[in-house]
């Protein structure tokens, strides 16, 4: 399996900013949306063995970074629900976790994003073009 392919495993459409939600199939459409960091779309779009690569390498990155965000927010996920379990609900550290999911969640969408601007500088204007009218 690809790094490419892998990152599809590491990121959940869950996890992704509400735009950016390709890891699922498209239940009206039948298909999977077009994605410029799936090695289909790189093909299609006629990217070097050294794009891809390079893209690869980006995506590796990106994948590190996006599974220890994910980690974090798994613990803060638990915390939140061993606090709910109390007898007593501590209302400011439910408020305290849930601002730093949000933080989290922030910065999933950011280096999600970081990645796919980084990927769209490998690619030429004329590659980049061709993605958008493979379409969405």
């Amino acid at each position: 399996m690809g790094e490419l392919d892998a990152l599809q495993l590491v990121l959940p459409a869950a996890s992704l900013p509400a735009g950016d939600r390709h890891a699922e199939t498209n239940p009206r459409k039948g298909h999977r949306p077009v994605h410029p960091l799936r090695p289909a779309t790189l093909d299609a779009i006629g990217a070097t063995a050294a794009q891809k690569a390079r893209i690869d390498e980006i995506v590796q990155q990106a994948s590190t970074d996006l599974a220890i965000i994910g980690a974090r927010r798994q613990l803060l996920d638990q915390q939140e629900l061993t606090l709910r379990a109390q007898p007593n609900v501590d209302v400011v550290r439910l408020q305290a976790i849930q601002a730093q999911q949000m933080q989290l969640a922030d910065a999933s969408s950011a280096r999600w994003q970081q990645a796919i601007d980084a990927a769209a500088r490998v690619l030429t204007p004329a590659q980049r073009a061709a993605i958008e009218q493979l379409g969405p």
